[in-house]
């Protein structure tokens, strides 16, 4: 029995187009990957546009928000005042819209990412105490400009 052959659809085709996107195809997994802002971005596209890629990788690193944002969700939620990043994703099957873009899973990706790598810097100052010496009014000064 031969395996599964994807095949790329002209709707994925030409969003791809209209977005001035170059990408490849890969057949056996239905994944396209595509350079964007210096990065490998590669999605599983089966059924794109109904449903949200069901696979991210970012220079071929499966990306999970739920694990990504693992130890500091306390911070994401209370700091940042976010829910779940996974949840309010834009690749939750419960949030996906047929007009999301490839440029928005990017765009999404990028901000995500820099949440998480704030929340980790933020959890590393009161790691390292560094609140404690400062007055309230200061600490809640710089949680203001954390807020998204």
């Amino acid at each position: 029995m031969s395996p599964k052959s994807y095949v790329i659809t002209r709707a994925i085709v030409n969003r791809l187009k209209k977005e001035n996107i170059t990408f490849e195809f890969d057949e056996l997994n239905g994944c396209i990957s595509f350079n964007y802002n210096n990065k490998k971005f590669t999605m599983n596209v089966d059924n794109f546009p109904f449903q949200p890629p069901k696979l991210l990788e970012v220079d071929n690193k499966l990306i999970d928000y739920a694990k990504s944002s693992n130890g500091i969700s306390n911070i994401i939620h209370d700091v940042f005042g976010l829910k779940c990043l996974c949840c309010i994703s834009i690749l939750c099957p419960y949030t996906w819209n047929l007009m999301n873009k490839f440029t928005d899973i990017v765009n999404e990706y990028e901000k995500f990412m820099n949440i998480i790598n704030d929340a980790k810097n933020y959890k590393l100052l009161i790691e390292n105490n560094v609140f404690c010496d400062l007055p309230l009014e200061l600490v809640n000064k710089i949680n203001s400009y954390l807020k998204v």
